[in-house]
């Protein structure tokens, strides 16, 4: 059984356009992240939790 596990690109390039790409589909700010995360590893909890809007991120954050 033969498999090609190779990328015909090299690994840092095919990252970079991965993350490009998930860039681009974020409607969060870079800013608005780096409050966000500041205030979970606080440990202040968010204001409301909403599971949906949880799952929506994470289906964006990881779209390959």
């Amino acid at each position: 059984m033969t498999s090609n596990n190779s990328l015909s690109i090299p690994f840092s390039s095919w990252v970079t356009e991965q993350l490009r790409r998930h860039a681009a589909q974020v409607t969060t700010t870079f800013a608005q992240q780096l409050v966000s995360d500041a205030a979970l590893a606080a440990g202040e909890p968010s204001s409301k939790p909403d599971p949906l809007a949880a799952a929506k991120r994470m289906d964006r954050s990881a779209p390959w």
